[in-house]
């Protein structure tokens, strides 16, 4: 910023410095599914600017699955057993980027079990 006054004349250069923090955040889960459940997940990003959602670059979602990119929002029914992973990145109107990484298990089968130790329910 130049500051100058006329009487006398004078003028000054005072520097303004602008600290740039990263503002953005991403979050999402998906519950474990049992065969032929289906996935329903809208991830949330937080910062500033509006938002478009991708699968991160070099990675696919798992098959069965698709992605709306305007809102994030992760559908279908997975057509794989076992882990599956979902890799997106959020891209803010400003250029921020965001990844996440959301992992979920496709089970057989759901049985549940009597674990006094734990009261959970256990997937085979």
């Amino acid at each position: 910023m130049l500051a100058t006054t006329t009487n006398p004349t004078q003028s000054v250069e005072i520097p303004i410095l602008f600290n740039i923090a990263a503002n953005m955040s991403v979050s999402g889960s998906q519950v474990n599914i049992v065969t032929g459940g289906t996935v329903n997940m809208t991830p949330t990003a937080n910062g500033m600017g509006t938002f478009t959602w991708a699968v991160t670059s070099g990675k696919t979602l798992p098959a069965g699955l698709s992605l709306d990119t305007a809102t994030g929002k992760v559908t279908g029914t997975p057509t794989g057993m076992g882990a599956q992973t979902i890799y997106l990145t959020a891209t803010s109107s400003y250029g921020e980027t965001a990844n996440l990484t959301v992992t979920f298990t496709v089970y057989s089968k759901l049985i549940p079990t009597n674990d006094p130790g734990t009261g959970a329910i256990f997937y085979v």
